[in-house]
């Protein structure tokens, strides 16, 4: 990727934050036909199932969540106000967990993240519980116009720019990987978006490092024949993100999860009623209206068991699976004992050819 070129196809407000992603090169082989080159490496905290990098707002500390479930980055209403940052008001709202909000609006001076800093930002200012876990959100809007390596088991974010690569080539930090197809570019959409399948029903799934563990709606649930009266299913409390609605909660365990190349028996997964949060009422209204929600969440919880890397060229996911629970429930609801057999752990289907 050219920088240059990339940042002319953008609008004034992307090229802002695209400038804090271009910085000195640095290659790294992948084989003699294919060259990776790194341009950006983000420290990350992700205890608590939240990957967090350090950054600076007009001089000041902040603590930036990586939500690639969200497709704009913005600024938290309670950030704003303790740095002191003028919130204007607009026509635009944000729709979450709990249903939706009303977008502010507000201009910074200068965004630092680790030693990237861009100027005279224009940011989306939310009001979201997210306490003292983070004042900022860096959404997919950020990360969709690179190559992005998710090492967050080694506290790292990478971003690259390959040259003369494909998917299969990638996995440079191992021979072991697998695959998986991507529905839509991030380019385009700024969602990353997978097909994967639950006790063998084909469910559309969005690659979300801000979801803390991995969910699945409770219709989807249901398509997959688990229900909260299922044998096994148990409660899991009440939860709520962006809006005012909570939504109720379970966990249950399904036969097998795939992903790509990829199957996991007896997957246990946090089942969520969406349904009223995601009939939500048009702000200035009374008229619900309905709104889709995507059938699946796949959380930080995934991205702690594998390394993960994300090729919107080519609509590729490349992932390697590197031990333990790929599904954490244990931390949505401690009292509930691991299943006698229950094995949260992938299975490769290997092509004809062999092993990779």
């Amino acid at each position: 990727m050219n920088p240059s070129i990339w940042l002319a196809a953008t609008t004034p407000a992307e090229r802002a934050t695209a400038a804090l992603v271009v910085g000195l090169c640095a290659s790294l082989p992948a084989s003699a036909e294919c060259r990776l080159v790194q341009f950006a490496e983000l420290p990350v905290n992700a205890s608590q199932n939240r990957p967090v990098v350090p950054g600076a707002i007009n001089g000041q500390p902040v603590r930036i969540l990586v939500d690639t479930g969200a497709q704009l980055s913005v600024i938290t209403r309670a950030t704003a106000k303790r740095l002191s940052l003028m919130q204007l008001s607009t026509s635009g709202s944000a729709r979450g967990i709990g249903g939706e909000t009303y977008v502010y609006s507000t201009s910074v001076k200068q965004l630092t993240l680790d030693k990237y800093s861009v100027r005279n930002l224009t940011l989306p200012v939310i009001a979201v519980d997210a306490g003292p876990a983070f004042d900022m959100i860096l959404g997919e809007n950020f990360f969709s116009h690179s190559t992005v390596e998710f090492d967050l088991a080694h506290s790292a974010i990478r971003l690259f720019d390959p040259k003369g690569c494909h998917a299969e080539q990638l996995s440079y930090w191992s021979t072991a990987y697998q695959l998986a197809d991507l529905i839509a570019s991030p380019v385009d959409s700024n969602r990353i978006e997978t097909t994967v399948l639950l006790n063998g029903k084909a469910l559309r799934a969005v690659l979300d490092t801000g979801a803390m563990f991995s969910i699945v709606s409770l219709t989807a649930a249901a398509t997959a024949g688990v229900t909260p009266d299922s044998p096994g299913v148990k409660p899991a409390g009440r939860w709520h993100g962006v809006g005012r609605n909570v939504v109720d909660s379970w966990i249950g365990t399904f036969d097998s999860f795939t992903i790509g190349d990829e199957t996991i028996r007896n997957a246990k997964l946090v089942i969520q009623d969406r349904t009223k949060s995601d009939e939500v009422k048009a702000l200035q209204s009374r008229i619900p209206v309905s709104v889709e929600a995507s059938p699946m969440l796949i959380g930080a919880d995934f991205f702690l068991a594998h390394r993960v890397l994300i090729y919107g060229a080519e609509r590729k996911m490349v992932f390697t699976y590197l031990g333990g629970p790929v599904f954490d429930t244990l931390h949505v609801h401690p009292e509930a004992p691991t299943a006698a057999g229950s094995d949260d752990r992938p299975q490769t289907q290997q092509p004809p050819d062999g092993p990779r």
